[in-house]
């Protein structure tokens, strides 16, 4: 089981880019499995988001230059209302355009000009609609946090639904709630999934086998969250749901899965049926990445029981049904599973140069997890972000208009009567003065939340070198119980040993973050001070940043001494008197 790290770089790319597919497959799956109505009165008999869908349905399931469209359009022309008239408006006349156009800004233009005419009719399920599209645009750009963006003013149009129904859309519901499950936001995920659950399935592509997907969503959010008998109940559903139509790919993730609840609840003895019969299914199936899981988790269950004979068979078959998976979906974890279990399995056989080797396998597939994490997580901030900053512009926006309005009438009253000037005035700076605190107050969130990001980023660098201490102790400790030129224990420490210090990767982002809340202070040093070497100016940051100089020593993995020569070596060079210490230097910059 040894690693490529060139097929691990091109699987990592796969799994950035594999759910994004998915995502797209779905939807071309709800889109070609709508049945066309055939007749075209059939939208008149409703008065709610059924009457639109169904208008849409008719528009895109006949060709514009038939007979059936030219007597559409003289329906909607005649007894249609201002939301008929968009639908017919976007299909007739920006639907080719959009269709020549493919995915570029231009598409995005027609779409913000589309939820714009439907904001102003105050037809809010087809707002959502031009979000949605907009977001599928956005996806097939790889444009993640703009797509993200997009899906949130979706839902937010989808909020204003006077019946509070969120206009049944399950579907659109479902979709934007597997994106929070992917950036491990379980508590919104159950959210919006539980409300897509309460519809009837009218807007999705199959009512039971939504029940199936949407119901194992929810249940896997709980699982996730640690709520197992929640997870259980929604598992179960998705189960019984699979077996009502005889489904055997649902049938056997559904059945993994509720192992999964008994596995996590540390109960072995009742996850093992439920695994056996789970991988049963699944490779009958061909689903390779549940095969590879519950491999995984079985084989641990065994070695939990001391049933060591059938964990190398597990492992073996976990590590070939990951080879086969296509989607690479959940590659990566599942090999630090693998990885996982057979460390612990092989130390328990005493064969401690193979549990050294998995223990490597799983720092190295572990960064890549973090990686694909990173990028989900910065994604999520920068949606969220721009979605908040717009909607912050448009109250501002909103409150503008509504001063600009007040201006006018006390404008005319200030003919007749000059106290009014006075009160409009008044109001006029306090609310600016409350405009002028929010912003200050904005300013201040972000950075304190910038003050914590460097400071989680310092504790997270310290943590890991002080692992890899333990570890490096670990290997001096079984080196001298081997020979003395094992290749295997020479290798390893070395690596260790080049991984004690602070990285350039590491000291690059740990300076993007200390300037994002420090901007003048690597400048006032350099233009000031330009003899002084990196370390030492390492040192003056992280004396700025209040860390100790064991610490110190610590990040930049050398000895305590080294850090009192350096702090000796500085004092002389910035000039500083006895009755001046370097921390007052910093803390004044």
């Amino acid at each position: 089981m040894e690693i490529n790290p060139k097929s691990v770089k091109y699987r990592l790319i796969a799994i950035k880019i594999s759910h994004k597919i998915t995502f797209l497959v779905l939807v071309f799956f709800f889109a070609s499995s709508l049945i066309a109505q055939k007749d075209p009165t059939s939208f008149l008999e409703f008065q709610d988001e059924k009457r639109y869908h169904i208008l849409n349905k008719l528009y895109n399931n006949h060709p514009l230059d038939t007979p059936f469209i030219f007597k559409l359009n003289n329906l909607v022309n005649k007894q249609g209302d201002a939301s008929d008239k968009l639908v017919q408006y976007y299909w007739m006349t920006k639907k080719p355009m959009i269709d020549s156009l493919g995915s570029s800004e231009k598409v995005i233009q027609i779409y913000q000009d589309l939820v714009q005419k439907a904001e102003k009719i105050n037809n809010y399920y087809l707002v959502a609609f031009y979000y949605i599209s907009i977001a599928f645009n956005y996806e097939m750009r790889k444009m993640h946090n703009k797509a993200f963006e997009n899906q949130l003013y979706c839902i937010d149009a989808l909020g204003k639904d006077p019946n509070g129904q969120y206009f049944q859309q399950s579907w659109w519901l479902h979709m934007i709630a597997t994106q929070f499950y992917q950036f491990k936001d379980y508590p919104k995920a159950i959210s919006l999934a539980k409300i897509a659950s309460l519809h009837d399935g009218y807007f999705t592509p199959d009512g039971v086998w939504f029940k199936k997907v949407n119901d194992n969503l929810v249940g896997m959010s709980y699982l996730k969250s640690g709520e197992y008998d929640s997870a259980y109940t929604w598992l179960k559903k998705t189960l019984e749901y699979a077996k009502s139509r005889n489904d055997t790919v649902w049938m056997g993730i559904a059945t993994g899965n509720i192992g999964h609840v008994f596995y996590l609840q540390g109960r072995p003895e009742s996850a093992i049926p439920y695994y056996t019969q789970a991988i049963e299914w699944c490779r009958k199936m061909a689903i390779w990445d549940n095969v590879a899981s519950f491999c995984n988790n079985l084989a641990d269950c065994y070695l939990t029981a001391g049933n060591y004979t059938k964990v190398p068979n597990l492992l073996r078959e976990s590590e070939q049904a990951n080879a086969k998976d296509q989607s690479k979906s959940g590659y990566v974890g599942n090999q630090i599973k693998l990885y996982t279990v057979a460390e612990a399995f092989y130390r328990k056989q005493g064969n401690n140069n193979l549990a050294i080797i998995y223990t490597d396998s799983i720092r190295k597939y572990q960064k890549l997890e973090d990686e694909y994490y990173n990028i989900n997580k910065k994604i999520r901030a920068e949606g969220e972000f721009a979605y908040q900053s717009k909607e912050l512009q448009n109250k501002l926006l909103l409150n503008e208009n509504e001063l600009q309005k007040r201006t006018l009438v006390f404008g005319l009253i200030a003919l007749l009567l000059i106290g009014g000037f006075v009160v409009f005035y008044i109001k006029r700076i306090n609310l600016r003065k409350k405009l002028a605190e929010k912003n200050k107050e904005i300013l201040e969130q972000q950075l304190a939340a910038s003050k914590k990001e460097i400071m989680d980023f310092t504790h997270h660098i310290l943590e890991k070198n002080q692992l890899i201490e333990n570890y490096t102790q670990e290997i001096s400790s079984l080196k001298s119980q081997e020979q003395a030129d094992s290749p295997i224990n020479s290798e390893a420490i070395q690596e260790l040993k080049s991984q004690t210090i602070l990285t350039n990767d590491d000291w690059i982002k740990f300076k993007e973050l200390f300037e994002n809340i420090y901007p003048k202070f690597f400048p006032y040093f350099k233009s000031n001070y330009p003899d002084l070497t990196q370390a030492e100016v390492r040192f003056l940051a992280f004396t700025k940043l209040e860390i100790t100089p064991k610490e110190m020593a610590s990040l930049l993995g050398v000895s305590d001494e080294a850090i009192r020569t350096l702090r000796f070596r500085l004092k002389k060079k910035l000039g500083l008197s006895h009755g001046k210490e370097i921390e007052q230097v910093v803390m004044s910059i």
